[in-house]
């Protein structure tokens, strides 16, 4: 039983990655969120956020108000990103009108 748990688990993490993957690959020469939405059939107005680290309570919060999760957590399109390591933020890539819970060189 245990093994075949296992075996189940393993097997729902590949077609996660399977997704992922899928879903980077529709946005390959994307250059901008609006493109982004376009492409990811998403209203205009909508905002988007990236959440990385566990954080189920955050996103459920955003996603009840209205935001919408990008589950790739390389993306450069999000409205907000939410991480756990500061790490996790590239600084030098980040829009003006993007936002991130972690400050460069705060440590």
């Amino acid at each position: 039983k245990k093994a075949r748990k296992t075996k189940l688990q393993a097997t729902s993490q590949s077609i996660a990655t399977w997704v992922n993957k899928m879903s980077s690959t529709r946005n390959i020469g994307v250059r901008s969120l609006h493109e982004w939405k376009r492409r990811n059939q998403v209203e205009s107005p909508r905002k988007v956020f990236v959440v990385l680290g566990g954080y189920p309570d955050f996103a459920r919060a955003m996603e009840r108000r209205g935001w919408l999760r990008n589950r790739d957590p390389e993306s450069p399109f999000f409205d907000l990103k939410w991480t756990l390591q500061a790490r996790d933020i590239d600084h030098s890539r980040l829009k003006d009108d993007q936002v991130t819970n972690h400050f460069q060189k705060n440590r």
